[in-house]
């Protein structure tokens, strides 16, 4: 699991360096407050999209741990 979370840092990081890339390289003479507006802007879509990829993943996880716990639970109430 921390390697899962590991790898979600380090992808929101180089996609944020690519846009931030791209955003100097197509705005050469943006202000300083309108790069804050779409650095802001850009860095909400993109903690979104991660969070959801990374809760997707936890959730699977957890019910795959749960899954086993509930089984064992109701094979020992059968055998009382």
């Amino acid at each position: 699991m921390a390697r899962n979370v590991h790898f979600m840092t380090f992808a929101g990081f180089l996609i944020f360096a690519f846009i931030e890339t791209l955003k100097i390289l197509i705005y050469p003479d943006l202000s300083i407050v309108n790069s804050h507006i779409m650095t802001v802007i850009a860095v909400g879509v993109l903690t979104f999209f991660l969070f959801r990829s990374a809760f997707t993943r936890y959730q699977i996880a957890l019910l795959k741990i749960e899954r086993p716990a509930t089984s064992n639970m109701e094979s020992s109430r059968k055998a009382v």
